[in-house]
């Protein structure tokens, strides 16, 4: 959008006929333009305890410029990689570095598959 000067852009229905919408590009990035502190409290109150039922002073959270950096303690290895997995997709995350280790190996996520 930059590139070619488009400041917005129609949002079509799925049969491409109808203006449903517009979106600028605010709106695209806005999810990318959250606080540090905003992505923080997301970790800890929707991530940690909301799903995933863990004590938020357990893991120890940084943000940099959307980058999170997760340390401490859980439960199982499966709680500490969905952790990270649900972490990476929280709106302005940019990359995730996981430091988190388990007391029980049940291996992981993939063996639950």
């Amino acid at each position: 959008m930059t590139r070619h000067g488009v400041k917005r852009l129609p949002v079509l229905d799925p049969d491409g006929r109808h203006l449903v919408g517009v979106v600028s590009r605010t709106d695209l990035l806005r999810a990318f333009l959250r606080s540090d502190d905003d992505i923080r409290a997301d970790i800890l109150g929707e991530v940690l305890v909301r799903l995933l039922w863990q004590d938020p002073t357990a893991v120890a959270v940084e943000v940099v410029d959307g980058v999170v950096t997760l340390s401490g303690e859980l439960g199982e290895r499966s709680t500490a990689e969905a952790a990270e997995r649900l972490v990476r997709r929280l709106d302005g995350v940019v990359d995730v570095t996981s430091h988190l280790t388990w007391r029980i190996d049940d291996g992981g996520l993939a063996r639950r598959r």
